[in-house]
């Protein structure tokens, strides 16, 4: 079985929190469970350089680098502040780049796409059956934004693209919940719609575990830390749901462990830096003295996140919903006493009534603090607690059940992941465009979303090609041109192309083969005397925003325009083919030991092996 996971979650916020580490440890558990006779392909973009580099480490080793399928996104949505705005350009922008995506999985002919994290906000092009069917799944971690939209939709704007995500989200065939709360949750929400729906539970990697540090070691790191007496922790990102204010409060109310305990909290490395500075204030107001009776940290590597863990008085996690708990359950691995909120999936996770308490209510929270904190016996009970119940989850076991269940979905579905041609993908590219055609910028948007598509389908072609630019050329015929190239390359088809054509903008550019360009991981070879050229300028942009390496050469540009090139003496004109040839024969030598599919740029001169 062929199945596609699209892991774009770990491109945006997501990868930063308990998403991110789902996601991660998911994957590898399904890639080291997985049989002979499966096989994984795992799909991100490029828009983020951090984040690449990130996913090739995290899996560069467990799938070979066919197995790694990368889409290039339009330039535009380079810019993070793209992935925010609503106005028309970027809608149409966005929806190019679903169908992209879209187009791209049906060439591989997955049986099964899973999506990891359907519910992001940034960094993630993500649809489901828009233009072509396939049997399609998606992990689910909670619905708890229509349960409390007060809280965590708080502007219509969020509300608007949360639902907007609804309606296709029922058209995957498999729900993957990460607890049974969760797909307790998803079965009342769409009743109504035929979708498997499946716990498969949650667990945490084997990193967090129970270390025994020596004196010098806590000694180091109470002093980078500050802390000054025994602590209390809260981890588990910054969000109005998470509750951190009742916290504060029920801290800020007990006198006496105010006096022996201080409490840190960890914000996160991304978060609501508006709630942030609300919780340093609400602090001040409670009269708690911050760095002796209240730490705020915004980052913590992961490795002192497990000694956070390990030398904790106690955990406390007050959080109004989740959809499974992850960071408790990492708490409960390293061998904290962990007490959480009664709420949600929590009592799943903690599995013991006597460490809970109603987190709707402060003085429920500190009575549990204070019970805990100065009953022996109690502390003991929900310290053994912690060891004992987070074996009971294993990343093995959810990899398998998400095999199991997949499996199940593919052999009952009647749909086949076909193909779909270039020639529908144009048709529905140039339905989207018409319903934007009025708009500011439309050509700059065409432009983008051809290009961008040009270079998605370079990616799947085998022929080794020599792509000649002749989009700044007038005079020159093909012929001409082709007694340049030398016998070296006679096995290559040559191919002439524009890509920085002003003629034929559009859609057409798509089927005769224009509007080619390179990405980070080729080379470029642009020439001095055409950087008057404002199309050569745009284009250093662009090569720029890909992170394309490029070269400044000295000579004159055969391929120059007219006049330019009308302008060169005699000799210089001979040193320009001169230069011409010697570029190609080195190109061509390059070419033979060359192991990956790439296009090289040279004089606008461009070649696929």
């Amino acid at each position: 079985m062929k199945i596609l996971i699209d892991i774009q979650s770990l491109q945006g916020y997501s990868n930063y929190r308990g998403i991110g580490r789902y996601v991660s440890n998911l994957v590898k558990n399904m890639i080291a469970t997985k049989s002979e006779d499966d096989e994984i392909y795992l799909l991100y973009n490029d828009w983020n350089e951090e984040t690449e580099k990130d996913i090739i480490n995290r899996f560069g080793n467990l799938v070979s680098n066919e197995n790694l399928i990368k889409i290039c996104l339009p330039f535009n949505l380079r810019d993070e502040t793209y992935w925010y705005q609503t106005n028309e350009f970027n809608k149409c922008l966005l929806k190019q780049t679903e169908l992209l995506r879209e187009y791209i999985i049906s060439k591989l002919k997955p049986d099964f796409v899973l999506i990891s994290s359907y519910f992001e906000l940034i960094g993630s092009s993500l649809s489901i059956s828009n233009f072509f069917q396939t049997t399609t799944g998606s992990i689910i971690y909670d619905f708890l934004p229509m349960q409390n939209k007060k809280k965590l939709l708080p502007n219509k704007l969020l509300e608007d693209w949360y639902y907007s995500k609804i309606d296709p989200l029922k058209r995957s065939d498999l729900f993957l919940c990460i607890s049974d709360f969760v797909a307790n949750d998803a079965k009342e929400i769409f009743k109504d719609e035929k979708i498997e729906i499946k716990s498969i539970s949650t667990a945490s990697s084997d990193f967090w575990k129970i270390v025994n540090y020596s004196k010098e070691e806590k000694e180091k790191f109470n002093k980078k830390y500050k802390i000054t007496k025994p602590f209390i922790l809260y981890t588990g990102g910054i969000e109005q749901r998470k509750n951190i204010k009742s916290l504060i409060k029920a801290f800020a109310s007990l006198e006496k462990i105010k006096q022996d305990y201080i409490l840190f909290i960890v914000l996160g490395k991304v978060g609501d830096k508006n709630l942030e500075k609300e919780l340093k204030s609400l602090a001040k107001d409670e009269s708690l003295t911050e760095d002796k009776e209240i730490i705020f940290k915004e980052y913590i590597s992961d490795e002192d996140m497990r000694m956070m863990y390990n030398l904790c008085e106690l955990f406390v996690f007050p959080s109004l919903g989740e959809g499974f708990g992850l960071t408790p359950l990492e708490a409960m691995k390293c061998g904290a006493t962990v007490i959480t909120s009664n709420s949600t999936s929590l009592p799943e996770v903690v599995g013991l009534d006597d460490a809970m308490f109603d987190p709707t209510s402060i003085e429920s929270i500190s009575n549990k603090i204070s019970d805990v904190l100065t009953d022996k016996e109690l502390y003991k009970k929900i310290k053994n607690n912690s060891p004992k119940r987070s074996k009971l989850f294993s990343w093995e076991e959810t990899a398998k059940k998400a095999w199991k269940y997949i499996k199940e979905q593919v052999k009952k579905s009647n749909k086949k992941t076909e193909e779909f041609s270039k020639d529908k993908f144009l048709d529905e590219s140039a339905k989207i465009f018409s319903e934007y055609k009025d708009i500011k910028d439309f050509k700059l948007l065409v432009q983008d979303c051809i290009a961008t598509l040009s270079f998605n389908e370079n990616k799947y072609q085998t022929n080794k090609t020599i792509y000649i630019d002749k989009s700044l050329t007038n005079s020159t015929s093909n012929d001409e041109i082709i007694k340049l190239l030398p016998k070296t390359i006679n096995d290559f088809e040559i191919k002439f192309i524009e890509v920085l054509t002003s003629k034929e903008i559009g859609i057409k550019n798509l089927k005769t083969g224009k509007a080619i360009f390179p990405n980070k991981e080729e080379i470029v070879f642009l020439n001095n005397c055409l950087f008057n050229n404002n199309s050569i300028i745009n284009y250093i942009e662009k090569l720029k925003k890909r992170k394309t390496k490029f070269f400044y050469t000295n000579h004159k540009c055969l391929f120059g325009n007219d006049e330019d090139f009308d302008k060169l003496s005699k000799e210089d004109k001979e040193k320009a083919v001169e230069y011409f040839k010697k570029s190609i024969e080195v190109f061509s030598k390059l070419l033979k030991i060359s192991k990956r599919n790439e296009i090289i740029c040279i004089d606008n001169i461009y070649v696929n092996d």
